[in-house]
């Protein structure tokens, strides 16, 4: 069973948002909350799994919320907040995104947050990778570890190793790297094709891992294709059942 705390001052909303979940989600604990202090208190009180967090409060602004959330060093790593906001309202608002999992604007369409909530709970059965691991990894498999290519393609295994869903669409994975690192999508796309180069060019010579013949010898390796793999790689390494990421249907 897992918790969510849905905090918005709109009483209409936030019943439409808790009845939503409750009817939809079985192994979901839904608890919501009319005040930001008194989300607060409650996000301090039960440790929720997801907080529905609601970007305007009367007493106390949705900003000052994330921080305080965020003062513990445990809690500043968990990515678990849902915003909700209005269409017209300014990014601005909120400074500290590490623990925004997602933004949905207004009106949203329900299935969306049931989706984040889905994935945000998988998360928390993700064992943690270990960064150095996956770059001896690479080492062994030809990688340049220290060119801006393959730093770009390792937060993108980063990003999909804990986000599956965004294996759907290499342009979201390209969107959200080109974001994370202030560069234009077209030199994600050119450097995740560079980084690929070598394991293209030597793979009949690289014999280290059993890893490589997890890829048709037909086809050549493009990013999607190295993604999609690697990702499925590294979860059956760490002992998770990747198919338990990819069944979105249920919370």
């Amino acid at each position: 069973m897992y918790s969510v705390l849905v905090a918005n001052p709109n009483s209409e909303q936030r019943e439409s948002y808790c009845q939503f979940l409750i009817n939809n989600c079985s192994n979901l604990n839904v608890i919501g909350t009319c005040s930001g202090t008194k989300a607060l208190n409650t996000y301090n009180e039960i440790n929720p799994n997801v907080l529905v967090l609601d970007s305007e409060f009367l007493d106390i602004s949705s900003k000052e919320i994330i921080n305080k959330i965020s003062s513990t060093k445990k809690e500043s790593k968990i990515c678990n907040i849902i915003l909700t906001a209005n269409s017209n309202e300014p990014i601005s608002i909120v400074s500290n995104t590490e623990k925004i999992y997602k933004i949905l604007f207004k009106p949203f369409d329900y299935n969306e947050l049931k989706m984040a909530i889905h994935n945000i709970c998988l998360d928390t059965k993700i064992p943690e990778l270990d960064n150095l691991q996956l770059q001896l990894f690479l080492l062994d498999l030809k990688f340049n570890i220290n060119s801006p290519s393959t730093t770009y393609l390792i937060e993108a295994i980063h990003q999909c190793y804990y986000y599956p869903h965004l294996l759907r669409n290499l342009d979201d994975i390209i969107k959200t790297i080109a974001y994370k690192f202030n560069v234009s999508e077209k030199t994600i796309r050119f450097s995740f094709r560079n980084a690929l180069k070598p394991i293209n060019n030597y793979r009949n010579t690289i014999n280290q891992s059993s890893f490589i013949n997890l890829f048709d010898p037909m086809r050549n390796i493009t990013p999607k294709y190295f993604l999609d793999v690697i990702t499925t790689y590294l979860h059956k390494q760490n002992r998770t059942d990747y198919n338990n990421y990819k069944n979105n249907s249920k919370c």
